[in-house]
């Protein structure tokens, strides 16, 4: 039939790490530079929360995030994405 067929899921992820994850990870840099910047000018100790989570499709999760928050002005510090198997 000379049909010709675009994979949509190989073209959307590869425009997916070309455009928006560039800028994702530029705000997230300079979001944490930003606080941690703040918090080393006011010569403050900092208190930290920290969460973690394992998430899966299946019964046995994969990976595990754990969010690292600045109690004192609430903001983000920290995200970490790790294999379940290194987390203990």
């Amino acid at each position: 039939m000379n049909v010709f067929c675009i994979s949509v899921s190989s073209t959307f992820f590869k425009h997916q790490r070309s455009f928006p994850w560039p800028a994702v990870v530029a705000v997230w840099l300079d979001h944490t530079s930003t606080a941690l910047t703040a918090i080393n000018e006011e010569g403050r100790s900092v208190t930290l929360a920290g969460d973690g989570r394992c998430d899966s499709p299946g019964h046995y999760p994969k990976y595990a995030k754990y969010t690292f928050i600045d109690m004192a002005t609430g903001h983000v510090i920290g995200l970490h994405l790790v294999q379940v198997r290194h987390w203990s």
